[in-house]
């Protein structure tokens, strides 16, 4: 009807069934093999020269535990696996099921250089603590060495009690707070001359400071302090010092001596000055001077006080100065009213402040701290044999109570 051409019909064809390709049997595949998803674990982050016996529960030496990277390896210490943070950068740490990311980061360091008489040193070393210091967190320069010293050992407790809670109290201050901060102590016990170590035998100030003006006495310590700054710095940007001081404790020989005050003061002021200025150390914490005589008595309380007036004297006129506690020896025979105040109020620091409930003395005597109250007597704080006293458990408060004080001082 429309004029067009009809379309072409294609011819209809047929199909040679021989010309099909045979029929194929299904080809059969092998699966293909996954591996395993390990769980990831939370990552860890940890500062140079770490130790720890476990990470989110994996042991070091557990069968299966494979290390990658270079910042952690697996050592051994007396017998104990540790992984050990041996350098900056990332490491994984697997097992068949598991999986951790690790970051090393530089440590932070206090240097904490102790100085003063004989009390700050040899007879501290005696105190009493079970306490320690978790393995590389704490060193001690000097060791035996003083200015010939060319490297830090590591510090746990060793025979320095008073010291050992120190710095573990002081880390463990700087852990909960979250930046922890390692220690490094700085001490070397000297003789009676003058310049021989940072603390000496029966010492007085004017081993340090022979005037306001000649600060002598001290070169030995800012030899010390100057020798390990530049150990640390040649470590590169594995470790960071983030404050330097001094703790003193001295000054019960020229209190019964009958010092004046205000000269002690003056010393005292000079000989931090010389440090900072020579050593770069930045505070000085005080441990005041004791209270309570020696066999039992009080009555030197009156010779011991000139030079405790002289200690809060540069407190009060230096910012940089500060009492790291002043809690003190106590000699402890027939209790007083005095007396169990002063005790009571030990007691009460030491459920407040620290975080020790129990421990034993080195003469076996153990006391446990539960809601504030001493559950052995309270004569036994310090003892009441001049030779012995230095093992009772009471330097243990003092320590507590300086590393209390001195981190929030330095924080």
């Amino acid at each position: 009807l429309c004029g067009c051409t009809p379309a072409e019909v294609p011819a209809e064809t047929t199909v040679n069934p021989e010309t099909l390709p045979p029929e194929t049997a299904p080809v059969e595949t092998e699966p293909i093999e996954t591996e395993p998803q390990l769980e990831q674990l939370d990552p860890v982050t940890l500062s140079y020269d770490d130790y720890l016996t476990e990470i989110h529960g994996i042991l070091p030496n557990a069968e299966g535990v494979t290390l990658e990277g270079t910042a952690i390896e697996v050592i051994e210490v007396k017998g104990v696996s540790y992984f050990h943070a041996k350098d900056l950068g990332t490491a994984k740490i697997t097992t068949d099921t598991q999986s951790i990311e690790i970051t090393v980061n530089k440590a932070k360091l206090n240097l904490i250089v102790i100085m003063g008489q004989s009390n700050s040193g040899n007879h501290f070393s005696n105190a009493a603590s079970d306490i320690t210091c978790p393995l590389g967190t704490a060193y001690w320069w000097g060791a035996g060495r003083g200015v010939a010293c060319k490297s830090p050992t590591n510090f746990t407790q060793s025979t320095l009690g008073f010291h050992s809670t120190l710095l573990a109290e002081l880390y463990a201050q700087s852990v909960a707070a979250g930046d922890p901060v390692k220690n490094v102590l700085v001490w070397h016990e000297g003789g009676s001359q003058t310049g021989e170590g940072t603390s000496k035998n029966g010492s007085s100030i004017y081993g340090w400071a022979a005037s306001p003006s000649d600060t002598s006495g001290t070169d030995y310590t800012v030899k010390m302090v100057n020798k390990c700054v530049e150990y640390y710095a040649a470590l590169g940007d594995k470790v960071e010092i983030v404050s330097r001081g001094v703790y003193w404790l001295q000054g019960e020989g020229d209190g019964v001596r009958g010092i004046d005050p205000v000269d002690y003061s003056a010393r005292l002021t000079a000989i931090f000055n010389r440090l900072k200025k020579d050593a770069g150390l930045e505070y000085m914490a005080i441990m005041r001077v004791r209270q309570g005589g020696d066999k039992n008595t009080l009555n030197n309380d009156i010779f011991y006080s000139t030079t405790v007036a002289a200690q809060f004297d540069v407190v009060n006129k230096n910012p940089d100065v500060f009492m790291a506690t002043t809690l003190t020896e106590y000699f402890t025979g027939a209790p007083t009213a005095k007396k169990t105040v002063d005790i009571k109020n030990y007691i009460r620091m030491m459920a407040e402040y620290s975080s020790i409930d129990s421990y034993k003395d080195t003469h076996g005597n153990t006391a446990t701290f539960k809601n504030g109250a001493l559950t052995m007597p309270m004569s036994t704080l310090f003892g009441s044999n001049n030779n012995n006293h230095y093992g009772k458990f009471g330097y243990t408060l003092i320590a507590s109570d300086a590393a209390y004080n001195m981190y929030r001082a330095l924080n």
